[in-house]
């Protein structure tokens, strides 16, 4: 589910374009028409990510309610992970990776040697 944070984008791996720094990007160079076509495909990009990682870590799916369920459910832990952490600054975040992920990562390289 850390993966899945960092590949939608949400705290705490947003630390680049987190909405609490300095504005920079698509959202300040464009307007308009060709940002809601920019965001809309944020938004869809976010659902296909989170139905590629339900197909391939939690089983699939055999009908629409079960995809629509497993989807949202995923979705929705980046959500709650964004919500409990709603102000996540650049140092909150260095400490939090270097806590976490970090150690699981070291931990995995040593299980699999």
């Amino acid at each position: 589910m850390l993966s899945f944070l960092g590949a939608m984008g949400h705290s705490p791996f947003n630390v680049v374009m987190a909405p609490q720094e300095n504005p920079v990007g698509p959202p300040t160079e464009y307007h308009g028409t060709f940002l809601g076509v920019l965001q809309t495909n944020r938004a869809i990009l976010h659902v296909v990510e989170a139905i590629f990682f339900m197909n391939l870590f939690f089983g699939g799916a055999t009908n629409w309610f079960e995809l629509i369920l497993k989807t949202f459910l995923i979705y929705f832990w980046s959500v709650f992970v964004g919500v409990v952490f709603p102000r996540y600054r650049v140092d909150q975040s260095i400490s939090w990776l270097i806590k976490i992920p970090l150690v699981i990562g070291i931990l995995a390289i040593i299980f699999i040697m």
